[in-house]
């Protein structure tokens, strides 16, 4: 009896322990195939991924110009040093420092100067070559821009927009002074562009003026550009190329239009409903009575660009932009070449 209690007990044994190694075996066969899985789906969503990234970092231009330093920061890759050449990317972010200069020539040749201390992000770009369609929106956060609009504003609007304000321009060139306090816009010739805030809208089409936004107000009248501010924004959005100083822009830069020939701006609806009020500006004289020769009706002069000087002054400047444009290209195919 005793040897047979013993024996019982001892197949009792083995049967449980047969059971622990079928549940280990268990365990490592299950534990084995969850790994193959996970590495199958490293595998498989690895250059989805990389996919999906790349995608997202879609070029949108190239930095044409740049004076130390300007940095981007794309939407997946690291922050980069903006020097000549290298390609700018959708929903990146730009800035300057107390001394950077950069100029941005996007797909469809729109030339984008950041001044100084100067911050933006693209938010939205797409550019159809075949049909010369496309769309672009940049949010302003603070700084010196200077907007020459390329093929697509040729077609439609293209759009900045601000803390203080929304600003548009059709095929032109105007300069932006972005600040904490307020915005200050200087059409400087083109079809037109509009100001928004706080459901009111002024819409320049003469060249040569400007529209002051302050923070939490309506766009003011606008006003007769100085010439004093628009020679300092030039000279602050000045961009040196290679120890040069010398601007960029794209040689088919629309041409300037005649402000004795501009039509005055009517009123408009604004796409979301509010009321646009559109300030109609005369070719003589603008709403502090002061005429094209500077002179006003009180008999006190103001300093002012008047028309003939600022068409005189876009021709000029036109003349000098194709030759730019050309050594640019020629610099950056040099240095292509250079890193091969």
């Amino acid at each position: 009896m005793k040897t047979k209690i013993t024996t019982q007990v001892l197949e009792s044994r083995q049967i449980s322990d047969n059971r622990h190694g079928y549940r280990q075996l268990g365990y490592r066969s299950r534990r084995g195939v969850l790994v193959a899985v996970l590495f199958l789906l490293a595998v498989v969503l690895g250059p989805i991924e990389k996919a999906g990234a790349a995608q997202t970092e879609r070029e949108v231009g190239v930095a044409a110009a740049a004076t130390t330093q300007a940095v981007g920061i794309p939407p997946v890759s690291a922050e980069r040093v903006l020097n000549p050449g290298v390609k700018v990317l959708l929903n990146e972010q730009v800035r300057t420092d107390a001394s950077g200069r950069l100029q941005i020539l996007f797909l469809d040749g729109t030339a984008l100067t950041l001044g100084a201390d100067s911050d933006l992000v693209i938010d939205q770009y797409f550019y159809d070559p075949d049909s010369g369609q496309g769309g672009m929106s940049v949010s302003l956060t603070t700084g010196l821009f200077r907007v020459i609009g390329g093929k697509i504003s040729k077609n439609q609007e293209i759009k900045f927009n601000t803390p203080t304000s929304k600003i548009t321009i059709r095929g032109g060139m105007m300069d932006l002074d972005v600040r904490p306090d307020q915005d200050i816009v200087h059409f400087i010739y083109g079809i037109s562009t509009t100001v928004k805030a706080l459901g009111r809208q002024q819409t320049i089409n003469q060249a040569g003026y400007s529209v002051t936004v302050p923070k939490g107000e309506v766009p003011g009248t606008p006003q007769r550009s100085k010439a004093k501010d628009l020679a300092k924004l030039a000279d602050q959005l000045e961009v040196t190329i290679e120890s040069e100083d010398e601007e960029v822009a794209p040689s088919d830069a629309p041409a300037p239009i005649d402000a004795n020939t501009a039509d005055t701006s009517t009123e408009t609806d604004t796409p979301d409903g509010d009321t646009a009020e559109t300030i109609e500006v005369s070719r003589d004289t603008d709403s502090s009575g002061e005429n094209a020769s500077g002179d006003t009706t009180t008999g006190s002069s103001t300093e002012s660009v008047g028309p003939t000087q600022q068409e005189e002054k876009q021709r000029a400047d036109e003349q000098k932009q194709g030759a730019k444009k050309e050594k640019v290209k020629k610099n950056l195919k040099a240095k292509k070449e250079k890193q091969k």
